[in-house]
């Protein structure tokens, strides 16, 4: 019915077998593999998609559906898996879904559609610890973007789309090679943006420092930095957040707060460096995201940029810390001579000159 050939017997023990050692087989090779962010379970049904329509006869038992979605759970332990719809009782499992028609019936009020499918599985909030993507329809792909694509039941709106299902993802043929040349002009300034939109954003809502017990040029350093997720998914992998200061000191915030944020959260993170030179405080410090999952030249940046962060790359912060004696700067840790006899006091963390003793020298202010 769609275009010939012929639909297996998915209940057949050979069939099984095969699929499962194929399966098993993926798993050596590719779990983990941080080539591969996700990986759709299909192997049943028309493309894959889990479904026979309309022969549901034809469509294997729910023990077969079950063989398949074990095989795959023990073979991808680290690599996340989507399924088209959630069948097989894969609402408790680790399996996330794939809308292959997205935004063609992705909302609504229809039954098989993808949302109401999930909200009638249970499943419209598994979002939170399983990512939801799939393929935009291939039929809207050249049109999504473009001044004259209409809003109808069957070309939905995009931004409402990806906010509903809080997509991670989109297949889209059309962006890299649909006609050579892609998405141009107003139409790839939007493409651009619903990427943008999809999946996580980290945003820094606050940073501060806080310095103490100034020691033979060295100092007491520690960071408080608020980081709010402003996306519409998690991050689905292993995230931690790196901090690396001027003289190369690198600070790893190991753990799992951070992918483990959902939408509208903030967390505080405390980065304390211990005692290091004076100079870790006197340049540009780095904030950056880091995960095992990522490629030779991948990066993942913050959404926050400050004056002195480069136009790509991570976000860079700076305290002046010194003290003023009238119109001179001087950095943390410097010296100065001070009074008749050339009393030499020492800059200090709270922006006082301070003698051997930790008496205050002269008149100074704290910038």
């Amino acid at each position: 019915a769609h275009g010939g050939g012929c639909s297996p017997n998915y209940d057949d023990p050979e069939l099984i077998d095969a699929m499962v050692g194929l399966i098993e087989a993926m798993g050596d090779r590719y779990d983990g593999d941080p080539r591969v962010g996700f990986v759709q379970i299909g192997f049943l049904g028309f493309w894959g998609e889990w479904h026979t329509w309309p022969h549901s006869e034809w469509f294997p038992t729910h023990e077969t559906q079950s063989t398949i979605l074990n095989t795959f759970l023990e073979s991808f332990e680290t690599t996340h898996l989507q399924l088209r719809a959630p069948y097989a009782g894969s609402v408790g499992m680790r399996i996330g879904y794939h809308d292959d028609s997205f935004a063609y019936s992705t909302l609504g009020d229809i039954p098989w559609y993808f949302l109401p499918g999930l909200v009638s599985a249970g499943a419209s909030e598994r979002w939170q610890e399983v990512p939801i993507g799939g393929e935009l329809r291939p039929e809207l792909q050249s049109s999504v973007f473009s001044d004259g694509y209409v809003i109808s039941e069957e070309s939905q709106d995009m931004s409402e789309c990806i906010e509903q299902t809080h997509a991670t993802y989109l297949l889209n043929y059309h962006a890299f090679n649909g006609d050579g040349h892609g998405y141009l002009g107003a139409d790839r300034e939007r493409a651009e943006q619903a990427a943008i939109q999809m999946g996580y954003q980290f945003e820094l809502g606050d940073a501060s420092v806080t310095l103490g017990a100034l020691e033979d040029n060295t100092v007491e350093l520690a960071f408080d930095l608020v980081v709010t997720q402003t996306g519409v998914a998690p991050f689905y992998y292993p995230l931690e957040l790196e901090l690396r200061t001027g003289v190369d000191h690198v600070w790893r915030a190991m753990g799992t707060e951070l992918n483990t944020l959902l939408p509208d959260e903030s967390t505080t993170i405390r980065v304390d460096f211990g005692r290091v030179p004076v100079a870790a405080i006197n340049g540009p410090i780095e904030i950056e995201l880091s995960s095992s999952m990522l490629v030779p030249g991948q990066q993942i940046t913050l959404a926050t940029t400050t004056s002195i962060s480069p136009p790509t790359g991570h976000t860079s912060l700076q305290w002046q810390v010194g003290c003023t004696v009238g119109d001179e700067t001087h950095g943390l840790g410097s010296t100065h001579l001070f009074g008749e006899d050339d009393c030499a006091c020492m800059c200090d963390v709270d922006g006082l000159f301070r003698n051997a003793g930790g008496d205050v020298c002269g008149l100074t202010t704290t910038e």
